[in-house]
């Protein structure tokens, strides 16, 4: 959702009349769209902000800076306390204020802004032109998992009205995008203005959508259902990924993250899905060493990550969130040890693909083709529908062609083919 909004911020200075810079030393206006899901982007944000305040203390050289996101919402005055050379911080609910705000920059006048609420409303857009794009249909979450920051930040659920999201793919079509993903922090919990759920409008969306690719993010758990399957089985657009975090393969460990599912209601659930649409495969994010995670409970998450056999799988290592519930408990687990179970499972994940990898050899699959080599005109990238790399040679094909590609070669992380087309 940040590169969402990133593309919102970046059309609103665009349209100030501000041009993308190569060197960010030595722009004029330097705005970071900032993350704070995990303790390594703020550390990556404020060490940024330092080298920016030493540059310009360095060269003299005038340059305004501005924070944004979910670090800007969570941090707000401490940071323009703490960085001398930010001169406005703005929070999630708050991009619309960027134009006004821009205007008033100079003097030495610092700006803060982090109220939440309100309709959520996109504006009309500049989008750098490419094959795929997203469209955020909702932002915040209720779920309130004891160790995510996501409802403090992003504030509580708040669904986009169905008539903007629609005529937002269609625009998107329209300017030649082929691969469009729906976003929201619980794309299950979706409820438009005339009491429809989710799959009504993935299916809306797909139907529009002849000859597009649709893909949403991110599942819950605790709001699958099988109606979701059974779109996905109708429409032929739809990618058959569902990106379904577990988390963890614990009850325990569940329960203590207010997750509101078992292992065996996650594992059941998607058994069901499966007997639906049987081409369906699933990723997953994953915590290790969360506070009291025992040898054993860890165990229970790599049977289920054996049984499920993603697709692809977000591994982390447990990063305590101040302000939420999980901060307060004892995180016990050293380090070496958290790093040691997130090898663990990510070994078990190159063994999964390195076999999904290795059936896939002198098939022929559909890939949308993305980019073309900078050096080899020839020389295309792309996707398939399962979201995987897939590098080939085409003499007729061009970023936004659907290609038949046989498998001729496989890497760890991605495929390699040819095309006739």
């Amino acid at each position: 959702m940040n590169e969402y909004d990133s593309e919102r911020i970046a059309g609103r200075l665009e349209g100030l009349g501000f041009i993308a810079g190569t060197d960010i030393f030595s722009s004029d206006l330097v705005v970071l769209n900032t993350c704070s899901v995990r303790a390594k982007p703020e550390q990556k944000t404020a060490s940024l902000l330092g080298k920016l305040r030493r540059n310009r203390d360095k060269t003299g050289l005038p340059q305004a800076v501005g924070v944004m996101g979910c670090m800007a919402q969570d941090k707000g005055a401490e940071l323009i306390k703490r960085f001398k050379n930010v001169d406005f911080v703005l929070g999630t609910d708050r991009i619309e204020r960027l134009n006004d705000l821009i205007k008033e920059i100079g003097g030495g006048k610092k700006f803060i802004d982090t109220a939440q609420g309100g309709e959520f409303f996109v504006e009309q857009f500049g989008r750098k032109k490419g094959v795929t794009a997203k469209i955020t249909i909702m932002k915040g979450c209720n779920n309130f998992c004891s160790y995510c920051i996501v409802p403090y930040v992003r504030g509580r659920e708040t669904c986009r009205n169905k008539a903007d999201i629609i005529s937002e793919a269609e625009r998107l079509i329209e300017s030649g995008v082929k691969d469009i993903t729906l976003l929201g922090q619980n794309v299950n919990s979706y409820i438009s203005e005339d009491g429809r759920s989710f799959p009504d409008l993935l299916a809306e969306t797909a139907a529009i959508s002849k000859g597009v690719r649709i893909r949403f993010v991110t599942s819950h758990p605790k709001d699958f259902n099988e109606r979701l399957a059974e779109v996905i089985k109708e429409h032929k657009n739809i990618c058959p990924l569902i990106h379904i975090p577990l988390q963890s393969g614990s009850d325990r460990i569940l329960k203590v993250m207010n997750r509101g599912y078992t292992a065996d209601s996650y594992l059941d659930k998607l058994r069901k899905a499966a007997e639906i649409t049987p081409s369906l495969r699933f990723s997953t994010d994953i915590i290790v060493g969360f506070p009291g995670e025992s040898e054993a409970d860890f165990l229970k998450t790599a049977e289920v990550f054996r049984e499920v056999e993603y697709e692809t799988a977000y591994i982390f290592n447990y990063s305590p969130r101040s302000g939420t519930r999980a901060y307060k408990l004892p995180d016990e687990i050293p380090l070496k040890e958290k790093t040691r179970r997130l090898e663990y499972l990510l070994s078990i994940q190159e063994e999964i693909t390195e076999k999904r990898y290795k059936a896939a050899l002198g098939e022929t699959v559909q890939v949308l083709a993305e980019s073309v080599s900078k050096k080899d005109p020839f020389q295309l990238s792309g996707r398939t529908e399962y979201n995987r790399v897939v590098n080939f040679k085409a003499e007729k094909a061009s970023p936004g062609d659907m290609v038949k590609v046989r498998i001729t070669e496989v890497k760890k992380n991605t495929l390699s083919g040819r095309s006739d087309y």
